[in-house]
């Protein structure tokens, strides 16, 4: 069956089309039914426009409403409350007058009256207090009086008798003794002194091997701080020294070392010479020359010519072997260098070594001197840190001996200390006229000595006492007579002007004067009095404002019935209201909803002339398709498209490989290359291709052998000087380039011979193997049950790839198969 050309956007096109035409349809006619329901409920809404034209009153009614329903709810209660107000002041009025007929408003009295009475009546209480306390302290005060004197006279002492200043002189020595910390500084430095001297045994004890006192310390000469801080130094610096200058010299050693076993190594492996060796050949042959010259013998010719044989192939190995001669000598001046650093290295340790070794003779000098002035037994090889720990050792048996002496003197200072206080207190005793015996030891002295004082202390200070007692007592005794007095005058003020606050009310002119008592629970009544008719007052006040704000909502409510035409029930107010509210609610959701209706009803007829519109232009594309492939639905369009497809590249394939195959055969059309394959053997080939292969990697092998080759001859070139040795290696370049040309044409033929091969097997195989793939194509549709139209191969950069096409047209290739698909295929196979 014959296919038209087709344009390359129907391929584009085609997916859209299939996937775009019942979508639109569906979309139109869903358009089309919800076009339908709008309609429909655009007509069932009825919009009440009378109550719309009330919105905004009845909006203004939800505040009036609401204290409507409270006021309903409240008043009940607000009209109990306000008659138990009316029976509260009733009683109180009764309690305050006998009077029948009397205004309430008439018994209440001035806040500030209250004030003053309440006042008057807390003073009251404690003015009465006062006047009983008073009375009593001054007359306890006289009593005291009277007792104070008797103990002044049972006393025996005035008070400007003369008191003997002798126990003030033993006061102050017994003071003097406990203010002084003799005994503690005693204890305290003869327990240090005892701790030192124990200190000081084990520290003599520690400069072993010596053994002397510890006074002959002192007398020992021992050298220099900053004599011994040289010496550490030195011997420190020298340590590290020679320790680096060690490491070093095993450091060129090896190196050394290595130097050495690399040009014995170079020698027994190329056979090459060095300098030395090359320059005793030498001379050997110009001894052997000057012999022959001499003599003319035969024994003489057949020595130098040994010895220039020798020479000769000694100078032609040297030559050869240039770079490793160059290699030898640069090791040979590696290994002089490295003996060279190995000598300095040694000199330099040397040196070292004899540093350290002044600086021990230097310690072992000063170790004779000290032994010289007292330190005998220390040996004269000493180190340097045990000779710092015994002269800092015995600094510290000087210093403990320092201490010792000094605890020594403040034992010395306390001791006298307690001498002078035992004679001053002593003295002071006998001053004083107190028993004692001078023999006693000072703490027995004290304690006799504060016994006599406190009992000087406790007579004096009981005769003070008394004195001070007396005039105590005669100053509380007129403190309490103007306290009386004061009290006295007090109460006379206060009943002036509780005679004055109550004449200022009611209270001073209902009879005679009331007690505080009274008038305290008058002044309770009245404050219950005011305060229940403020509550009466403002709770009728209230009560009217609710009664009010009822009239005024039933007024509304009725003028917007009245309006709307409506029968109004002045006790339904409240239910009135509601209905109202509920049908406007009702009024504007309808005229929300018809609004919305309409809106979305615009919207769907502009998305139903879009739709037509696409469907218009998609119906116009397909028919053209249809037209073409004289087919009626998308679907076999999209199947024509894909054999189009196919046979594009088909024929692409095709072109390319007969190109090859003429490239290949070198032929002018492809029927001859064609007849020329014929007779031509597969099996023979492949085995060309695989002989020509193996040739192929030894020409390449050989040609990179050639090129380090000429490599390694450009060096030596490059090494050797103006002798007959340039000839030699240009004679071996040229000799080199001829083999690498020859090797490149052999590779480049060979290469060639092995492309013509595998395209003359891509064709062949190409030709011989559509009948394959139709019996195969055939049995794995038949195995898939359908699942799997036939096999095709697809080229990549990897070469080709099998492929299954389905069904449907869709290929996929035989990796991406299912397992089972992949099972079927290799059956079919």
């Amino acid at each position: 069956e014959s296919l038209p050309e087709v344009p390359q956007v129907w391929f584009e096109q085609v997916g859209s089309l299939i996937n775009q035409e019942p979508r639109l349809t569906t979309r139109l006619d869903g358009l089309k039914q919800r076009k339908r329901q709008l309609s429909e409920k655009k007509e069932s809404l009825a919009v009440d426009n009378a109550i719309l034209g009330l919105e905004s009153q009845i909006a203004q009614l939800t505040t009036a409403r609401a204290r409507y329903v409270t006021a309903t709810a409240d008043l009940p209660e607000r009209r109990s409350t306000l008659s138990e107000y009316d029976g509260t002041i009733r009683t109180v009025t009764r309690r305050l007058s006998e009077a029948s007929g009397i205004n309430p408003t008439s018994l209440t009295v001035p806040a500030g009256v209250v004030g003053s009475l309440n006042d008057l009546i807390e003073r009251r209480s404690g003015l009465d207090e006062r006047l009983r306390t008073t009375a009593a302290e001054m007359e306890k005060a006289g009593a005291a009086v009277g007792t104070a004197h008797r103990a002044v006279e049972e006393t025996g002492t005035e008070a400007g008798d003369g008191a003997d200043n002798t126990f003030d002189r033993l006061n102050a020595a017994t003071k003097a003794v406990h203010a002084d910390d003799h005994r503690a500084r005693l204890a305290m430095h003869m327990r240090r002194r005892n701790e030192l001297k124990a200190a000081l045994d084990a520290q003599v004890a520690q400069l072993h091997p010596w053994d002397g006192a510890a006074e002959v310390l002192a007398g020992i000469r021992v050298p220099e701080t900053g004599e011994m801080d040289v010496w550490r130094s030195t011997l420190d610096q020298a340590v590290k020294d020679i320790d680096r200058l060690e490491r070093e010299e095993a450091r060129l050693l090896a190196a050394w070392n290595r130097l050495s076993g690399l040009m014995e190594a170079k020698r027994a492996e190329t056979g090459v010479i060095g300098d030395e060796e090359a320059a005793r050949l030498r001379a050997l042959r110009d001894e052997a020359w000057k012999t022959h010259r001499a003599t003319l013998d035969a024994t003489s010719a057949d020595t130098f010519e040994e010895r220039l044989e020798e020479d000769d192939d000694a100078t032609a190995a040297r030559i050869v072997h240039a770079t490793e001669l160059a290699n030898l000598r640069q090791a040979s001046e590696d290994l002089r260098e490295k003996t060279s650093e190995l000598e300095r290295n040694a000199g330099e340790l040397a040196l070292v070594r004899k540093q350290q070794r002044q600086v021990l003779d230097e310690m072992a000098a000063a170790v004779q001197a000290m032994a010289g002035t007292g330190a005998e037994g220390l040996s004269s090889a000493v180190t340097l840190p045990k000779l710092t720990a015994w002269i800092d050792r015995r600094a510290e048996v000087l210093r403990t001996l320092g201490d010792i002496g000094g605890q020594d003197t403040e034992i010395a200072r306390a001791s006298e200390d307690k001498n002078r206080h035992h004679e001053r207190l002593a003295k002071a005793m006998t001053a004083a006229r107190v028993a004692h015996d001078p023999a006693l030891k000072l703490e027995d002295l004290v304690q006799i000595a504060q016994a006599a004082v406190e009992s000087d202390k406790e007579r004096r200070g009981a005769s003070r006492a008394a004195r001070q007692e007396v005039e105590r007592a005669r100053a509380e005794l007129e403190r309490r007579r103007r306290d009386a007095g004061q009290a006295s005058r007090d109460d006379a003020k206060w009943h002036a002007d509780w005679t004055a606050t109550l004449s200022r009310c009611w209270l001073g002119k209902a009879g005679p004067e009331p007690p505080t008592a009274a008038v305290r629970g008058i002044l309770e009544d009245v404050a219950i009095l005011e305060s229940t008719l403020e509550k009466r007052a403002a709770m009728a006040d209230r009560i009217g404002k609710m009664e009010q704000d009822q009239a005024a909502f039933t007024a509304s409510v009725r003028a917007l019935v009245e309006q709307l035409g409506d029968a109004f029930d002045a006790g339904q107010a409240v239910a009135v209201n509601d209905g109202l509210s509920d049908r406007l609610a009702k009024a504007i959701h309808d005229r929300k909803a018809r609004g919305q209706c309409l809106e979305e009803m615009e919207s769907v007829v502009k998305d139903i002339a879009e739709v037509e519109t696409s469907l218009v232009e998609l119906r116009a594309v397909a028919a053209e398709m249809f037209k073409a492939f004289g087919v009626d639905s998308l679907r076999e369009v999209d199947e024509s498209l894909k054999k189009v497809a196919r046979r594009t590249t088909v024929r692409k394939e095709l072109s390319d490989r007969e190109t090859k195959l003429v490239e290949s055969m070198k032929t002018r059309s492809v029927e001859e290359a064609v007849s020329a394959l014929e007779n031509t053997d597969s099996d023979e080939l492949q085995r060309e291709v695989v002989e020509i292969k193996a040739r192929l990697e030894d020409a390449s092998g050989r040609t990179h052998e050639l090129y380090r080759a000429l490599g390694r001859a450009e060096d030596a070139i490059n090494e050797v000087g103006g002798d007959n040795a340039v000839a030699r290696l240009e004679a071996q370049r040229r000799t080199v380039l001829l083999e690498i040309e020859e090797g490149v044409l052999a590779y480049l033929r060979t290469r060639l011979g092995i492309e013509a091969a595998e395209r003359a097997l891509n064709a062949y195989r190409d030709e011989h193997r559509s009948s394959m793939m139709k019996r195969a194509s055939q049995a794995f549709r038949t195995i898939s049950r359908d699942a799997y139209s036939r096999l095709d191969t697809q080229l990549t950069d990897k070469g080709e790839v099998l492929m299954g096409i389905g069904a449907s047209g869709g290929a996929k290739i035989a990796s991406e198969m299912s397992k089972g698909a992949r099972f079927q295929l290799y059956l079919a196979l």
